[in-house]
């Protein structure tokens, strides 16, 4: 009987471990992304008002990919959780 229940207690342990690793990476990603959101946010807004020199294009590109990015991560997380 403890033949039977050793592999089934490695392969829970080893997906949990695979959760933490996936939810790890994917969590320091997702706040990576948005700081640059939060970051061409800012710097854009400054650039419109003549705070601040550089390119409002580069910038606005930089929101709207990084926002991309970021409801992209959270429309898969909901899909993954109503699909399992």
């Amino acid at each position: 009987m403890s033949a039977v229940a050793a592999p089934l207690a490695l392969s829970v342990w080893g997906e949990l471990l695979e959760v933490i690793l996936v939810g790890s990476i994917s969590g320091i990603g997702l706040a990576i992304a948005f700081a640059f959101l939060v970051r061409g946010a800012a710097q854009s807004s400054g650039i419109r008002h003549g705070e601040r020199e550089g390119s409002l294009v580069l910038n606005l590109a930089l929101v709207a990919a990084t926002g991309l990015i970021c409801v992209g991560a959270v429309v898969f997380a909901v899909y993954e959780m109503i699909n399992g």
